[in-house]
């Protein structure tokens, strides 16, 4: 049924019409509208004669999932990109990944704790490079190796500028393919700073590395328990427990969008992973599906 009406909505539509109309509908669009909004969406953002076509199909279809396909094959975004990409990490023993954590004054895209800690920059071909650097700078002082993933547009301009210890990942999409290749691997960073390793935990995971070491210092102002840790730890140390504690702080998160990834449409990953919400009730809730 979905792949029938998605074919209507393809078959009477020009290929740059299509990637318009999907742009469209992913930045109206959100996991928690109720499908009866979604639809109506879908209903402005559609030529008439088109939405007259697959109108037949709204007390029987999610408008969630007409959206998530049109998304997924032909907007060529950050949320694409994130998804086929972490398709790969799903399920694995002893690894937790990420999204938008908060490095410095930049948000990292994603994030991958495994022993080793790997940051992933991703600048998709609607994406400029003016923030690039910034975002470089900040991502090296905390994790051990860094990548960005790239479109293949920026290719040149990228291995120009990143720091010889920076690696690359070109991706390729076709339609709901997504094929990713490294250009350059990461070398591991040097360079890591144990204030700004400490500085992107808060103060609760700062207490806890504390008395994980059988350690307790009574001023509760989260700059004394920076300095408490900085005297008596090492830097490597320092970044044993970096690892650790992001670990822990998104495990549950994680290991929620692993059991329920079958379930969550594709462009809908990262609001899952922060609100472990029910997908079930999130989509039918109020549908005339249900």
């Amino acid at each position: 049924m979905l792949e029938e009406c998605i074919k209507t909505i393809e078959n009477n539509c020009e290929p740059d019409e299509l990637v318009k109309i999907s742009n469209k509908l992913h930045c109206l669009y959100s996991p928690f509208l109720l499908d009866q909004k979604v639809w109506a969406i879908i209903e402005d953002v559609l030529p008439f004669d088109i939405y007259n076509r697959i109108k037949i199909y709204k007390d029987s279809l999610l408008g969630h999932t007409i959206v998530n396909e049109l998304a997924i094959k032909y907007f060529p975004g950050e949320s694409t990109i994130k998804y086929h990409f972490i398709k790969n990490y799903l399920n694995r023993l002893n690894e937790v990944t990420t999204f938008e954590l908060n490095v410095g004054k930049s948000r990292l895209d994603i994030g991958r704790i495994n022993g080793k800690s790997i940051a992933y920059e991703i600048k998709t071909e609607l994406d400029s490079l003016d923030k690039l650097d910034k975002q470089l700078f900040d991502y090296n002082k905390v994790f051990e190796y860094v990548y960005v993933i790239i479109h293949p547009c920026h290719l040149d301009k990228v291995i120009e500028r990143i720091p010889d210890h920076v690696g690359v990942i070109t991706y390729k999409l076709n339609k709901e393919n997504c094929t990713f290749a490294f250009r350059k691997r990461a070398l591991k960073n040097l360079h890591l700073s144990s204030i700004d390793q400490l500085e992107a935990l808060n103060k609760k995971e700062l207490d806890w590395i504390i008395k994980d070491n059988g350690n307790l210092i009574s001023n509760n102002a989260r700059i004394d328990k920076e300095s408490f840790i900085l005297e008596h730890f090492s830097s490597k140390k320092i970044n044993l427990y970096f690892k650790k504690v992001l670990k822990r702080r998104y495990s549950k998160k994680w290991g929620y969008l692993c059991d329920n990834f079958e379930n969550v449409l594709p462009v809908d990953v990262q609001t899952f992973f922060a609100t472990q919400a029910d997908p079930y009730w999130i989509y039918y809730k109020n549908s005339s599906i249900v």
